[in-house]
């Protein structure tokens, strides 16, 4: 770890528990004294320790997130962390009606209309259970790279890439 970072750690849940001042001087001590341990855990745990930080993890993470801000470290900055945050909720805001009517058709074409009539709610009920598991678990699509929208989405949520728009085919 660089002991020349100067900016300040994200926030995190645990970090905002301590002042400002707290991370600024765990992530200082941490740089400083990480020669004189064998590990960064151990040198987290020292810390910890010393400034009265109840998870010697909270100070590991400072000194990394720090170091990745400084751009010492790959990995996302805290700016771009916190507006990829802000434009996830923005676009699933003003989607939300359009995807739901889009999968409303897509259920009455490939299941209601194909496969009716019904017997009776209790029917009805358990063949939309399994449509639903069949569309998020086993549907691939081409526009999904040919992956389920599950697949998709474990994607989304561990690198926040959407691989919808680099498998894209052109007509």
């Amino acid at each position: 770890m660089s002991s020349t970072s100067k900016t300040t750690p994200s926030s995190s849940r645990a970090s905002n528990r301590y002042p400002e001042e707290i991370r600024r001087q765990a992530v200082e001590l941490f740089n400083s004294s990480l020669p004189e341990y064998k590990t960064c855990q151990a040198t987290a745990k020292r810390v910890a320790g010393l400034l009265g930080v109840k998870c010697f993890d909270t100070v590991l993470t400072w000194a990394r997130q720090t170091e990745i801000d400084s751009v010492a470290r790959a990995g996302i900055d805290t700016g771009t962390a916190e507006e990829l945050r802000r434009l996830r909720r923005e676009v699933g805001d003003s989607f939300d009606n359009a995807l739901a009517e889009t999968v409303n058709g897509e259920y009455k074409t490939e299941l209601i209309n194909k496969f009716g009539p019904w017997d009776g709610y209790e029917s009805l009920n358990l063949r939309t259970v399994e449509w639903v598991y069949w569309y998020n678990n086993s549907r691939i699509s081409e526009r999904n790279g040919y992956k389920t929208p599950s697949q998709v989405e474990e994607i989304w949520y561990s690198t926040g890439m959407d691989i919808r728009k680099y498998s894209k085919t052109e007509p």
